[in-house]
C-alpha cells in the first residue's frame, strides 16, 4: 500500500518549513513502517537522539546507588552505548535474529567485564539494568508517548541483555572459583609434601647426630672410669674431639641449607679427600659404641 501524507499548514511557512518537514517525516515514515512491519520506529529515532542524555543520567544514578564514585567513566559505561544502539535497531527492525545476536554479544561482554572487577557483585549487575530501564522510560516519556508495544520491545531487549550478562558473569565467577580452589588444593599438597620432607629431615638429622654424640659420650665414660695408659687416654680423647667436630659440621650444614632456602649462595671449596681416613674415623666411632664388630677392608693405594 502507499500512504501520501498531507503537510500541515504550518509546514508551508518558510521559517518553519525545514523543522516541520523533518518532524512530519518522522511521524509519517514511522507510521508507514509500523503498519508495514508491525514495529514502531519513531521511538527508535527518539531513543537515538536521547542516547547521550540517557547515559549521563544512568551513570550518575549508578555511581550514587551502587557506591562506585571512583570507578573510571569508560569502565562504568562499558558496553552501555552499544547496547542502546542495539536497542534502537530492535525498535527500528524488530527483534530479528541478527539484532538478538548483537545484543547477546554486547551483553556477554558487559557481564564478563563486570565479573573481573574486584568486589563487584551480581546484585550490582542486576541493579545496573534495572536503573537503565528506569532511565530509558523516564527519558522517553518526556518526549514521546510510549505505546505498550514499544514498552514490550524495550523490556524484552533488556531482559535478554540481563540474562546474557548474568550468565556470563556467573560463568566467569565459577571459573575463577574453580581456579582458586584448584590453586588452594595444589598449595595444600605442596605444604603436605614440605611437611613430609621436614619430618624425614628431622628423623635423619636426629639419627645422624645421635651417632657422633653417642660415640663422644661413650669415649668420655671410658676415659673417666678406666683411664688406663696414656695411649688409651689419647685415643679416647681423639674420638671425642672427632665426634664433636662431626656434630659441628652437621650444624654448619644446617646453616648452609637455611641460607640456600633464603635465596643465598654458598662458596664452594673443592679439595681432595682421603676416603681411607674418613672411613677409618667412622669405623672408630662405631666401634666405640658397638665394640669391635666391624672390619674395614680398603684396597692398597690412594683412595
Amino acid at each position: 500500500f502507499q500512504l501520501t501524507p498531507t503537510l500541515p499548514e504550518d509546514a508551508q511557512r518558510p521559517w518553519r518549513c525545514s523543522f516541520a518537514l523533518r518532524l512530519w517525516r518522522i511521524v509519517c515514515v514511522g507510521t508507514v513502517r509500523s503498519l508495514a512491519l508491525g514495529m514502531p520506529t519513531a521511538l527508535a529515532e527518539v531513543l537515538a537522539i536521547r542516547k547521550d542524555k540517557i547515559t549521563q543520567v544512568w551513570a550518575a544514578r549508578v555511581r550514587r546507588e551502587l557506591a562506585l564514585p571512583e570507578l573510571e567513566h569508560v569502565i562504568l559505561l562499558d558496553a552501555l552505548p552499544e547496547l542502546i544502539d542495539r536497542l534502537v535497531d530492535a525498535l527500528a527492525q524488530g527483534t530479528k535474529a541478527q539484532v538478538s545476536e548483537h545484543i547477546k554479544t554486547v551483553s556477554k561482554e558487559h557481564g564478563k567485564q563486570r565479573a573481573v572487577l574486584a568486589g563487584y557483585t551480581l546484585k550490582q549487575l542486576l541493579l545496573e539494568y534495572a536503573a537503565l530501564q528506569d532511565v530509558i522510560f523516564a527519558e522517553l516519556d518526556r518526549s514521546h508517548a510510549v505505546t505498550a508495544a514499544e514498552r514490550n520491545i524495550v523490556h524484552n531487549v533488556l531482559l535478554q541483555a540481563i540474562k546474557d550478562a548474568t550468565a556470563e558473569y556467573v560463568a566467569i565467577q565459577i571459573g575463577a572459583e574453580k581456579s582458586a580452589r584448584k590453586e588452594a588444593e595444589n598449595y595444600a599438597r605442596q605444604l603436605e609434601r614440605e611437611k613430609q620432607v621436614r619430618e624425614q629431615f628431622v628423623a635423619t638429622l636426629t639419627h645422624d647426630l645421635r651417632g657422633p654424640l653417642t660415640a663422644a659420650l661413650a669415649s668420655a665414660q671410658l676415659l673417666l672410669h678406666r683411664g688406663g695408659k696414656l695411649e688409651t687416654r689419647q685415643m679416647l680423647t681423639t674420638r671425642i674431639i672427632a665426634s664433636i667436630k662431626r656434630v659441628d659440621a652437621m650444624i654448619n650444614d644446617l646453616l648452609d641449607v637455611n641460607q640456600l632456602r633464603g635465596g643465598g649462595t654458598l662458596p664452594l671449596s673443592i679439595t681432595r679427600v682421603d676416603l681411607r681416613a674418613l672411613a677409618e674415623g667412622l669405623l672408630s666411632e662405631v666401634a666405640t659404641i658397638h665394640g669391635e664388630r666391624f672390619q674395614l677392608e680398603i684396597p692398597d693405594g690412594d683412595v
